[in-house]
């Protein structure tokens, strides 16, 4: 919508009828702006979600590595939170090792 102000507003004092070639550019530029307008929102999104994931597996290997410390089995959370064919498998003795499988 500010956009279409701006462009409004910038293109406000040219009043004249539209010809045949300008439809077909006005039909051209709709199809090559919209999608760009739209892809901003998608990789905000996609940003998001990356950064989401990065975060939760510091939290885990930041519980993986402290908790143990503390007394606290991490083992539980680590196994709670991680997904797929590494659910099942023994830390590895190391963190440092286990950080670099995560």
């Amino acid at each position: 919508m500010v956009s279409g102000l701006l462009m409004s507003f910038a293109t406000r004092r040219f009043r004249r009828e539209l010809q045949p070639r300008d439809g077909f550019i006005l039909v051209g530029m709709t199809w090559l702006v919209l999608p760009a307008f739209g892809a901003l929102s998608l990789s905000v999104n996609v940003w998001l979600c990356f950064m989401m994931w990065v975060g939760g597996l510091g939290i885990i290997v930041l519980a993986v590595a402290i908790l143990p410390l503390l007394g606290v089995g991490g083992s539980q959370l680590y196994k709670a939170e991680s997904a797929g064919p590494m659910k099942d498998q023994k830390l590895t003795p190391r963190i440092a090792d286990t950080a670099r499988v995560i």
